[in-house]
């Protein structure tokens, strides 16, 4: 029996889902975006994340390195600092 005479064979009865295909997702964007916000908030609840809201374009973040990048266009682009530390755990900045 081909696919065509199954389907035509069972018009009309009660079908159930063996899994529901329902997921909640954790953020309201795609799916694709989800390990990279996963990855986003995992640095700011470490404190590796620092802006304020004198400048929000301007952010800092720290490696795992202990590397400093800066962003003066709120994340588009980095540049990675001269200053090294061996661990970051909580980065801070003031404005002047």
């Amino acid at each position: 029996m081909d696919i065509s005479e199954q389907v035509v064979e069972n018009l009309g009865n009660k079908r159930y889902l063996v899994e529901s295909g329902i997921e909640i997702k954790k953020y309201p964007c795609c799916g694709s975006a989800h390990l990279a916000l996963d990855a986003t908030f995992n640095l700011l609840s470490q404190g590796a994340i620092a802006t304020h809201p004198a400048d929000p374009d301007f952010v800092l973040a720290a490696s795992l390195m202990g590397e400093i990048y800066a962003s003066g266009d709120a994340g588009d682009s980095w540049q990675k600092l001269n200053r090294e530390f061996t661990e970051v755990g909580v980065m801070v900045w003031v404005p002047n």
